[in-house]
């Protein structure tokens, strides 16, 4: 029976159809790829969620066993973007024993699975936890949340892919705001990722050139995009039109509210500064801290810490804000007082007075669009700086202007702009601006010392000699 068994396995194997079957070049070298980092950035309608399955699916055909995961912005996505072409796929090959609707998950007779979950929330990504993967793929990574794509990278992934040695692949469209960590390593040329490009010029399926050879598809894409860009009213170098049909990162700077460019990304110096500690409270979505420390001499502010976190209770965020009042000399402490936070920063108020005499107080949010363009030049004459690699930076770079009103607009669902709101609150406390750059004295008994008296004197008589002398002194 077992040989008749093996038989039939190895007759279905033979009928199956090839796994690059439908594949053009750039989907070929996607799949084959075995580099342990991979990233792809595409246009729409690529074919690049195709070439995912695909690329799930050939690893778990061809390994017992293997345990894939996939990741995108929200669960429904995984569902429509993948879920249900995954199955026709599944059908077709006869690799596939069962699928749980319920769960997203895909049992191959081989006994290897696929595990679907969406980064709404970080409780969406723990589903990944606690297993060891042969490849993890987070498609639309350019849309996932910056703090939630960071709490995937430094707290699920690393212990995820260590087991088996697994393969990350990162792959989407650029974003708008040209920024978060899909940006910086499909743009470094020092990155680890080994890198794919393709765009639906190369789209052997679209439907309005599949099946031509190319030069009738070159021709027919050609034409293709011109008609986008009379319909739509894009330029051929705008912004949008580069991104969404060409695959190329580029970002309409007149959009958004800050221009952060390498310039405002640095550590804090090693000179003593003034520390203000601005909160931005929320359960369901994230309570955010942003210390920042500002000089008096230079007249600028840096970004000292950044803390994030979901699901506190009281207690938690007491104890956190303790410990930064414990551990630096704050000028003080601001409370977003929206919602429950008037409770919150009541409730704090008396204790760290008394115990840290510093004062809690309400976070100002009157004239909230004129702070933004103070800050915006702050950020232009680089007085206001941000830690490289932060959660602030990428919520920062993504704030644009409201259509009709001097405000910010509301960020896209399931993106969380608390410590950008945060850093604002705290950059209203920060004077920095007031303050004038501290004169250097050389030391007493210096001839440095004594060419800078001379030259005081200098100056004072010369300024005397430029006033008009009274009636009465002549």
């Amino acid at each position: 029976m077992d040989d008749i068994a093996h038989i039939v396995a190895l007759y279905q194997e033979s009928q199956r159809p090839d796994i690059y079957d439908g594949l053009f070049d750039n989907q070929i070298a996607f799949v084959n790829d075995r580099h342990k980092k991979i990233g792809a950035v595409c246009s729409r309608r690529a074919g690049k969620t195709y070439s995912v399955i695909r690329k799930m699916n050939s690893v778990c055909e061809t390994k017992p066993n293997a345990l894939v995961g996939y990741l995108t912005k929200t669960r429904d996505w995984a569902e429509e973007l993948v879920w249900e072409p995954m199955q026709r796929i599944a059908k077709e090959r006869g690799t596939v024993k069962d699928f749980n609707n319920s769960k997203l998950r895909a049992v191959f007779h081989n006994g290897s699975k696929i595990r679907l979950a969406g980064a709404k929330d970080k409780s969406q990504t723990e589903v990944l936890r606690g297993f060891g993967y042969d490849l993890i793929v987070i498609d639309e990574a350019g849309s996932i949340d910056p703090v939630i794509m960071r709490y995937v990278l430094k707290d699920i992934l690393p212990a995820a892919l260590g087991e088996n040695e697994g393969q990350l692949i990162l792959v989407g469209t650029p974003n708008e705001s040209c920024s978060g960590y899909f940006h910086e390593v499909t743009t470094n040329p020092k990155s680890s990722f080994s890198m794919h490009h393709w765009t639906q010029r190369e789209n052997i399926e679209f439907p309005l050139w599949a099946e031509c050879d190319p030069e009738d598809r070159n021709r027919l894409v050609d034409a293709y995009l011109a008609k986008e860009r009379k319909e739509w009213g894009y330029s051929e170098t705008d912004p949008e039109y580069l991104r969404e049909y060409l695959g190329l990162w580029a970002k309409n700077q007149e959009l958004f509210i800050y221009r952060i460019t390498a310039d405002n990304l640095r550590q804090p110096p090693d000179v003593p500064l003034r520390y203000v500690l601005a909160l931005d409270l929320g359960y369901h979505d994230l309570t955010a801290w942003e210390l920042v420390g500002y000089d008096q001499n230079s007249q600028c502010m840096f970004e000292v810490d950044s803390t994030q976190e979901q699901h506190l209770s009281f207690d938690d965020i007491v104890q956190r804000t303790f410990q930064y009042a414990e551990d630096y000399e704050l000028d003080c402490i601001v409370i977003d007082t929206a919602g429950a936070g008037k409770i919150v920063q009541e409730s704090m108020a008396k204790e760290i007075s008394q115990r840290f005499e510093i004062p809690c107080k309400a976070a100002q949010k009157n004239r909230k669009g004129t702070n933004m363009k103070f800050l915006a030049s702050d950020f232009r004459t680089c007085k206001a700086f941000l830690l490289p690699d932060g959660v602030c930076y990428d919520q920062l770079s993504s704030l644009q202007w409201n259509k009709t009103r001097l405000i910010e607009s509301e960020p896209e669902p399931g993106n969380f702009i608390d410590n950008a709101d945060a850093y604002l609150y705290a950059y209203r406390e920060c004077y920095h601006w007031l303050h004038e750059p501290r004169e250097d004295i050389p030391e007493i008994g210096t001839s440095d010392r004594l060419n800078y008296d001379m030259a005081k004197i200098e100056e004072e008589e010369a300024e005397a000699m430029m006033q008009p002398r009274k009636w009465w002194e002549r």
